[in-house]
């Protein structure tokens, strides 16, 4: 019988697969599925008992063969789970299933089903655009592999994997040893290769001073040209060299730390009460405009999105109260168009004037009328537009803005108060494009995936020039300055700082503090338990020569 290799996906793959949900029950299934290499009963068998935080471990009870073990728990693992506990409130399984109905045989208990696992586990690789074949025991296998590939030595593997024989983990030494051949022949691509592919032919592309500035920090990120740092582990002394980032906004590299400390902030100002999701979307015949006057543009779209939300809160006929919105502006399209909406998450209630809460009176099931919203806000934002450019806007342009049907379109209300925060994290520090989605690069063109929403989200890619793309990138660079992400009403920093602890707990929420930014813990990737520290920084001209022999003396007379 032929062996064949197990599927195996990337880092950036699994990353996606972990982004990809949108119920937090299953970002934490997922995680831990790989983040412990569990097998599929084993997840399901996971109780709350099983889970010891302080020593930062999994005890996977009776897995295959009857046998016990201990897995550990990484720091991120274990926060996304203490959210998942606090939201969902499991009282004895992990993952609940269906409750007890009186259902005889099959796979009717109170754990989560095996085929919801399974479910849960392909619906997210679908979302994530993986065209690998993924199925549930594919992320044992990634776990697995990518601890090879990080150094983890092939006995402490089969100990994690809880395998009877060496010889059944030895197959992760083939295919940790093909990744590596793989990775040296074909790597991943992104913006800044097709800026560097396209070269000097960038100034003729017609962008402004502020763009090009932005395009070549993209360009020079991660790379000698910004200089960098030589670590050390504080453990084993292995020697390590890290080039700086460009921390722009814009740069695809640079997001994930600037959003994970949004998403920390943002924690300690929860209400106990629905979120909903709205998004007001500006009309194409605005797109001419916005290209030239980007910042009164999508000024008076905010403006315009905020006193449409207030003036429904202040009405009798719905709330009669100060309402609070967040909002994060998008400017693009899967294809990179110019294609302008913000997104919104609302409080399903309001203060009013005695400062009491006052629930919305739909019920839960929707914030305000979306068609009458749709109207207001159309009248909103041409009034604001006038009044930001006067003449500049064409009094044509606006009687056939007037004639048309804006969209204002609401998603139903979130689950829990803790998934308002990892949603909308989701959308606070996105690009127009991710690299994930650049496909190839070669001298005259781009090709990347794109969702088309009108064959119903299917998969497509796209072919376009370089100078192409580079100009379709450049659209959604915003002005310097520009803020987009914006705070209004109970939910701005002026009302937080006054009122929100008071309002908090009015409604019965446990006050948390907001935790500070922390210094950034880096472990060391060789031996696993150190942790990286910074014992020199350099230019553009790069590392000195000289820094193994330095870092020596600096560590010599600690060890004697």
């Amino acid at each position: 019988k032929d062996k064949k290799l197990p599927v195996v996906l990337s880092k950036e793959e699994m990353w996606r697969l972990l982004q990809a949900p949108d119920l937090l029950k299953h970002k934490i299934l997922i995680g831990l599925l790989y983040g412990c290499g569990l097998r599929c009963f084993e997840s399901r068998n996971v109780r709350l008992r099983d889970l010891d935080f302080d020593r930062k471990m999994l005890h996977v009870y009776q897995g295959k063969g009857k046998k016990d073990r201990y897995v550990p728990l990484s720091e991120h693992l274990i926060r996304g789970l203490k959210k998942y506990i606090s939201a969902e409130k499991p009282e004895d399984w992990l993952f609940n299933g269906q409750p007890l109905d009186n259902r005889k045989g099959g796979d009717f208990d109170s754990r989560y089903s095996q085929k919801g696992v399974q479910w849960a586990v392909a619906q997210a690789a679908k979302k994530a655009d993986i065209s690998k074949h993924v199925n549930v025991h594919t992320l044992r296998h990634t776990y697995a592999t990518h601890l090879l590939e990080d150094g983890t030595d092939i006995v402490t593997l089969k100990g994690l994997l809880g395998h009877e024989s060496i010889e059944t983990t030895m197959i992760y030494l083939h295919v940790a040893q093909s990744g590596r051949i793989e990775a040296c022949t074909e790597r991943s691509r992104s913006v800044a290769d097709v800026l560097n592919k396209l070269g000097e032919n960038i100034e003729h592309i017609g962008l402004n001073t502020w763009q090009l500035r932005t395009l070549s920090a993209i360009k020079r990120c991660r790379t000698a040209a910004l200089g960098g740092h030589i670590d050390a582990c504080d453990s084993c002394g292995n020697i390590s060299i890290s080039y700086n980032s460009c921390r722009n906004r814009h740069c695809p590299k640079c997001q994930g730390e600037k959003r994970e400390e949004w998403i920390q902030a943002r924690e300690a100002e929860l209400l106990p009460v629905p979120y909903f999701h709205v998004v007001f979307t500006l009309p194409s015949e605005l797109n001419s405009l916005a290209l030239y006057e980007p910042r009164a543009v999508y000024d008076a779209l905010f403006a315009a999105t905020w006193q449409t939300v207030a003036v429904f809160a202040k009405d009798e006929k719905h709330l009669n109260a100060q309402a609070g919105m967040i909002a994060v502006l998008h400017t693009w399209g899967q294809n990179l168009s110019l294609h302008p909406h913000l997104h919104c998450i609302v409080p399903g209630g309001g203060v009013d004037a005695n400062g009491h809460w006052r629930k919305a009176r739909s019920k839960g099931k929707f914030l305000f009328p979306v068609k009458a919203m749709s109207v207001v806000f159309r009248a909103k934002y041409l009034s604001e537009l006038r009044h930001r450019l006067k003449e500049k806007v064409p009094q044509t342009l606006l009687n056939e803005l007037y004639k048309k049907s804006w969209v204002v379109y609401a998603k139903r209300p979130f689950g829990s108060p803790t998934s308002v925060v990892e949603y909308l994290g989701r959308y606070t520090h996105k690009v127009a494009i991710s690299n994930h989605r650049i496909k190839s690069v070669d001298d005259k063109s781009v090709t990347f995936t794109y969702k088309d929403y009108k064959t119903g989200a299917q998969v497509k890619e796209m072919t376009l020039s370089l100078e192409e793309f580079t100009r379709r990138f450049s659209q959604h660079i915003l002005p310097k300055g520009f803020v987009r992400i914006r705070h209004y009403g109970i939910l701005s920093s002026t009302w937080k700082r006054a009122r929100l602890p008071e309002l908090q707990q009015k409604l019965g929420q446990k006050q948390t503090e907001a935790k500070g930014k922390t210094q950034r813990v880096r472990p060391c990737r060789f031996c696993k338990t150190g942790n990286l520290r910074t014992i020199l920084s350099f230019d553009q001209r790069g590392p000195p020569e000289f820094y193994a022999e330095m870092w020596k003396k600096l560590i010599g007379p600690a060890q004697e």
